[in-house]
């Protein structure tokens, strides 16, 4: 039996104090004209000018792929704090407020000492050239090297080898998860060439823990390009399917290392992709035992991979007041995926749903423009009865509705779309169509998931 997914709670700030961090954060996007433009340079200058504080954390896990990244994260903090091990811990991008960027001995940071944080790093950098991302990381850097812990889990923010938080010198292990198409405009347009990007976290001396790939990924080469790199800078690999290995049981997963065979239950978090992570994020701390000088109880492990907090990642909805809209007995359920390879997962979980209850499954959607909503789509289409396409708060890059929804229409014409002005609305929409059970779900951008989120508490 699969253990209960985390119960959240959400906090926000009062409405001036938001504000303040809305202007902060203005300004410091006003610094550099692009939002993304992959350089270490402007990192490196920026580190050095606030003292290198980078150079000064505890041992570090670092984190590069396409999917899953935040996934392994929330995976590696819980197993290491029921081990007793206090955790720093960064994603990106938040979801409701920038605090859960920060994570500081297992709390977020407090909104006064965030405000502080990013004034004094306004106030150094001196207005030069700087983009956003580059500040919340060097910020974060600093933050982590202020306050004591025992460990530091650091999420790329796009690719790896450019990306500002790979000025890490010596990681205790670099994880790269799964490699799927996302970002091609900046990482290139085949999966060698974004595996040769997220292959870029390596560091001699260093473990690197290479998760499982998809069969595509496989037969296109991504193996031989994390094999050649690491053999390039000098890392130790685990290679999944040469090095390290796991299957499914009845009761959870075993992983397989070298001659140790060790049994976990299943996460509590929906999916098999997130077993995946789940072994994948072991095998790391496995991996780093060697240079961190220490073993990982599996008694304790097994108890972390029953108490993972990951918001967004579907994530249960049982507000009464959005649930309460849909007829008696149905689930509603929020997810990130928003790319192909998220899709693919996700179509495996709606799959087994279907196996299992043989319930409708309606999908609601919105999406950003810089994704690929026919791909996406392509995945989900033969397990889902309807979609509901919706707006992204507060996204210009958003897709409009009407032009989302035509696409759609003209792509998968047996597929029953419609449009909605928002999540409550499409949720009406849904249960005027049945008055028995059904499944919900919306996906399709991690900004959307994060606004649901934020007007639900």
């Amino acid at each position: 039996m699969q253990a209960k997914p985390a119960k959240y709670t959400y906090q926000s700030d009062s409405p001036e104090i938001e504000e303040r961090l809305s202007s902060i954060t203005a300004k410091l996007s006003a610094l550099y004209p692009k939002l993304i433009d992959l350089s270490l340079e402007r990192i490196e200058r920026f580190l050095h000018e606030l003292g290198d504080p980078h150079l000064a954390l505890p041992p570090v896990f670092h984190v590069a792929g396409t999917n899953g990244k935040g996934s392994v994260i929330a995976i590696l903090r819980a197993c290491l704090e029921a081990s007793e091990k206090s955790v720093h811990a960064t994603i990106s991008p938040h979801l409701i407020a920038f605090n859960e960027r920060i994570v500081l001995a297992g709390k977020e940071i407090k909104t006064d000492e965030l405000l502080a944080l990013l004034d004094e790093c306004g106030e150094v950098n001196a207005g030069a050239p700087i983009t956003y991302f580059e500040v919340a990381t060097a910020a974060t850097l600093l933050a982590f090297s202020r306050h004591k812990a025992d460990f530091c889990l650091i999420e790329t923010g796009l690719g790896g080898r450019l990306d500002a938080t790979n000025v890490i010198p010596s990681p205790a292990a670099s994880i790269i998860t799964s490699i799927g198409y996302d970002h091609m405009d900046f990482l290139g347009e085949s999966l060698t060439a974004i595996a040769t990007e997220k292959a870029g976290i390596m560091k001699k001396g260093c473990p690197c823990v290479v998760a499982p790939q998809s069969l595509q990924a496989l037969r296109e080469g991504v193996n031989d390009v994390f094999i050649k790199k690491a053999e390039e800078v000098g890392a130790k690999l685990y290679l999944y399917g040469r090095d390290w290995f796991f299957e499914e049981t009845p009761l959870g997963f075993r992983l397989i290392h070298g001659d140790r065979i060790e049994d976990y239950p299943f996460p509590n978090l929906t999916g098999r992709h997130q077993i995946e992570n789940a072994a994948t994020s072991i095998m790391a701390l496995r991996a780093a035992e060697h240079c961190l000088k220490t073993v990982f109880l599996v008694d304790d492990l097994k108890k972390g991979i029953t108490q993972i907090k990951h918001r967004g990642r579907l994530e249960q909805i049982e507000d009464e007041a959005i649930l309460g809209k849909l007829p008696a007995g149905s689930e509603l359920y929020l997810d990130g995926a928003h790319n192909e390879n998220g899709a693919m997962a996700l179509a495996l979980q709606l799959k087994k749903w279907r196996k299992q209850n043989g319930r409708p499954i309606h999908l609601i959607t919105g999406m950003l423009k810089r994704k690929n909503p026919v791909t996406f789509m392509d995945c989900l289409a033969p397990h889902i009865d309807s979609v509901t396409c919706i707006p992204v708060p507060g996204e210009d890059s958003g897709y409009d509705i009407g032009d989302l929804g035509s696409l759609l229409k003209n792509t998968f014409p047996d597929l029953k779309i419609s449009t909605a002005p928002d999540f409550n609305t499409a949720v009406n929409q849904i249960s005027k169509t049945t008055d028995t059970p059904i499944t919900a779900i919306c996906a399709g951008s991690l900004y959307l998931i994060g606004d649901i989120l934020k007007k639900l508490a």
